[in-house]
């Protein structure tokens, strides 16, 4: 088994990594991260992780980074999943099929570029989207299509869960995690 060290932040997305190598029972080593100046991470409080120390490990300078063998640092919460899932392939996490690999895929892309991004992101930080000096009508309008999108989602993942308490097949999947 690899020597894992995940960068992470209890409410952010980096918690579907956290949850997932627990449920697997992979061993890792958890390094408890806060947000910084300019939305940058830096370690949590005791941890001696500088921003600059966590920027030479993860370059986008967010959560979640996985560190494998010291030596490669996943980012992004969809890379990070698979490549957790594919530490216990018997599990099934990516699917059991192409189709149901393709819908992973499918939610994964989606939770994470519409819903979480433009919806989420857009609605709770909508500098992201205008920059740090755009003006509270700019944020305000911002604000307002990320909700948009949040509530049409609602409706779409009403439409797209079938009621077998999984999203994709009739088991556990990667997109359960993202989806708590």
């Amino acid at each position: 088994m690899p020597d894992l060290i995940l960068y992470r932040k209890d409410g952010a997305c980096s918690t579907a990594a956290h949850m997932l190598l627990l449920e697997l029972e992979v061993p890792f080593t958890a390094i408890p991260m806060k947000e910084g100046l300019n939305r940058l991470y830096e370690g949590a409080d005791g941890t001696g992780l500088t921003r600059e120390a966590f920027i030479k490990i993860s370059p986008m300078g967010y959560v979640p980074a996985l560190t494998v063998d010291g030596e490669t640092t996943i980012t992004e919460l969809s890379a990070v999943l698979f490549y957790i899932s594919s530490l216990a392939p018997e599990r099934g996490m990516t699917g059991h099929d192409a189709v149901e690999n393709a819908k992973v895929l499918q939610w994964m892309s989606w939770l994470s570029t519409t819903l979480n991004e433009y919806g989420f992101a857009g609605y709770w930080r909508p500098s992201r989207m205008v920059g740090l000096e755009a003006s509270s009508e700019a944020e305000d309008a911002v604000r307002a299509e990320g909700k948009k999108t949040i509530l049409k989602g609602f409706d779409i993942l009403e439409g797209w869960l079938d009621g077998t308490g999984h999203a994709v097949g009739r088991h556990l999947t990667v997109v359960d995690f993202m989806l708590q």
